[in-house]
């Protein structure tokens, strides 16, 4: 799952076979800094620079959730998510308005699609 916020951007999946945790992921050191202060999580976080998440951190899902709804909160504190982000971190609004647009083009198809793509006709 990613998970966009105003403290930074992180990826969550399961630790490793066979562990009950989750891994939480992210591209920048800072981003998983905020997240263990804001929430008072410690964790160590582990360096790994040939991967694609080049900083991640291993907690339980009683503590994931914790931190979860931790977020969840925090969004009912802003009427727009890029002001809010970006006044934590400026270099977040260009990042997050590609986004945006990646996303908005998801929209775009759906509003192209008639719905009438299917050629199937049962009682020919």
């Amino acid at each position: 799952m990613w998970v966009f916020s105003t403290i930074g951007f992180f990826s969550i999946v399961r630790a490793r076979p066979g562990s009950a945790g989750v891994q939480v992921r992210a591209r920048t050191r800072a981003d998983l800094e905020r997240l263990l202060a804001v929430f008072k999580v410690r964790a160590s976080i582990v360096a790994t620079p040939r991967a694609d998440y080049p900083y991640r951190i291993e907690v339980s899902q009683r503590v994931w959730l914790r931190i979860a709804v931790g977020l969840a909160r925090r969004a009912k504190t802003y009427a727009n998510f890029k002001n809010a982000a970006s006044a934590v971190d400026p270099r977040r609004l260009g990042v997050l308005h590609e986004v945006w647009a990646a996303t908005r083009r998801l929209t775009a198809q759906e509003d192209q699609d008639d719905g009438d793509d299917f050629d199937f006709a049962p009682f020919d």
